[in-house]
């Protein structure tokens, strides 16, 4: 899904003042504009339906997020060119200004930004999250954590970031706008969003430029590999071992069923039914399932597994677009 964009519209303004930010909401009212001379940063992150547009001495500057412009919410949603084409020409319209749409047509523009996103489903996301933290490193260094357990691989970059973060949670904080989805949609996007794991990769404008060039064919820019591309700079654990103290907790016979289902092999069929589910049971509560086997990082899809867990690409619900909630 594309979850941001900032774009560029060289030599290029309209009837604002230069520095000013104009804040309008999707019906096409203006909510607020500011003119103090030079631009300013709204902190409200990617959940804002707002789009800002502000002149610039470089010329025209529109960003914001394309998919929640469109569609109410940004929980899931397509990834390809069009949804960005279709984002421009509204707000295009909206302001009553065609040079917008044929500068747009003609490719006279360039981004600054792109935010791409893809979901997969974990059982507990807030420890698959804490598992990434702990254990997992970037090629330029380890994560960040801030703002609950959201993690961050070069967070502060001026060319690419990665983000991992839990969905649910950040739309109880930011709830849907009660105007754009109703009670029946809202149910559905929340069923989605309860074991949401989201990977966000966020590209800026050097980062483009030095990778792809200059003139990029958007139409046919293959989103999904530029995203793989950088989480490929990440090492995740195939798995994670027991802690060093956890271990001396563990007697000579733990230790050694402990190492067999790590080796791959079938715990059940070595002991008898109450040995074997009362071992069980002393192992869950370290997170490890000894009826499931170890994972290998063959069987692995994009995030390797941390425990006997896998995050599974999460695809969009067929109800979602019955219920137009898929631009």
């Amino acid at each position: 899904m594309i979850d941001w964009a900032t774009i560029l519209f060289p030599d290029l303004y309209i009837d604002l003042e230069v520095g000013s930010v104009c804040r309008f909401r999707p019906d096409g009212e203006i909510e607020q504009m500011t003119e103090l001379g030079f631009d300013i940063r709204w902190n409200e992150g990617s959940f804002s339906e707002n789009t800002r547009i502000r002149n610039t001495t470089r010329g025209l500057v529109i960003d914001g997020n394309p998919s929640k412009w469109l569609q109410g919410h940004n929980l899931f949603g397509r990834d390809n060119w069009e949804i960005v084409a279709r984002w421009i020409n509204d707000i295009a319209k909206r302001l009553n200004n065609i040079s917008i749409i044929r500068a747009f047509e003609l490719g006279q523009y360039n981004v600054r930004r792109i935010d791409i996103t893809y979901n997969f489903s974990v059982p507990d996301v807030d420890t698959y999250l804490l598992a990434i933290k702990q254990f997992a490193h970037g090629r330029y260094g380890i994560p960040t954590a801030n703002k609950g357990t959201t993690v961050y691989f070069n967070q502060n970059s001026k060319r690419s970031s990665v983000k991992f973060y839990n969905k649910a949670k950040e739309i109880n904080v930011h709830p849907f706008n009660p105007s754009r989805i109703d009670k029946e949609q809202e149910s559905i996007l929340r069923t989605y969003a309860y074991d949401l794991l989201r990977c966000e990769v966020v590209l800026r404008g050097k980062y483009l430029d030095d990778t792809y060039g200059n003139q990029i064919d958007w139409e046919n820019f293959n989103f999904y590999a530029a995203w793989k591309s950088r989480l490929d700079n990440i090492t995740f654990p195939t798995s994670v071992e027991l802690r060093h103290d956890d271990m001396n907790d563990l007697n000579g016979r733990q230790k050694l069923i402990y190492s067999a289902w790590r080796n791959g092999e079938n715990i059940k069929s070595m002991y008898n039914k109450s040995q074997y589910y009362s071992h069980r049971k002393f192992f869950l509560q370290f997170g490890i399932d000894i009826a499931t086997p170890a994972p290998a990082a063959a069987q692995c899809k994009i995030i390797p597994l941390f425990r006997p867990v896998e995050a599974i690409a999460k695809p969009i619900p067929e109800e979602a677009y019955k219920l137009r909630l898929v631009a």
